[in-house]
């Protein structure tokens, strides 16, 4: 398609033109001009046009979580194939399932006092009180 360059009017680019390049209104473009010719190129949004600082923080931190993670061997594979990690996947829901079942059938045991817990008796004016202290490592 031929346009004219006009002295004071702007140069438009035609809709059939901007269609087919997938152009909309709003999209930036950069100018890129060597010798005679003149490229026109879609601009991408810049890093920071696409999160707002507190996004931005909230991602930074979930990503130094990940990694000190990932740092302290909390992590699985690298697999070598996709059915190697299906497999792993697998393993460790089955490992979930008979642990969750373990707490509940011990639960269901009048003599289940949980283990990973540290339990105390305090000696209280002739009664006896029990108090869970915290958790075990």
């Amino acid at each position: 398609m031929t346009i004219t360059v006009k002295n004071k009017i702007p140069i438009v680019v035609p809709p059939t033109v901007r269609r087919q390049a997938g152009l909309k209104g709003g999209d930036r473009l950069e100018f890129k001009v060597s010798g005679r010719v003149i490229t026109i190129f879609p601009r991408p949004p810049a890093g920071d046009d696409e999160y707002t600082r507190a996004e931005r923080r909230a991602i930074d931190r979930g990503i130094a979580q990940s990694e000190q993670e990932y740092a302290a061997g909390k992590s699985y594979g690298p697999f070598k194939t996709a059915a190697e990690a299906i497999a792993s996947l697998n393993a460790n829901l089955r490992r979930r399932q008979a642990a969750k079942k373990k707490l509940k059938s011990a639960r269901n045991n009048s003599d289940f006092l949980p283990s990973t817990f540290v339990i105390r008796l305090f000696a209280q004016k002739n009664t006896m009180k029990l108090a869970t202290c915290g958790r075990r490592a």
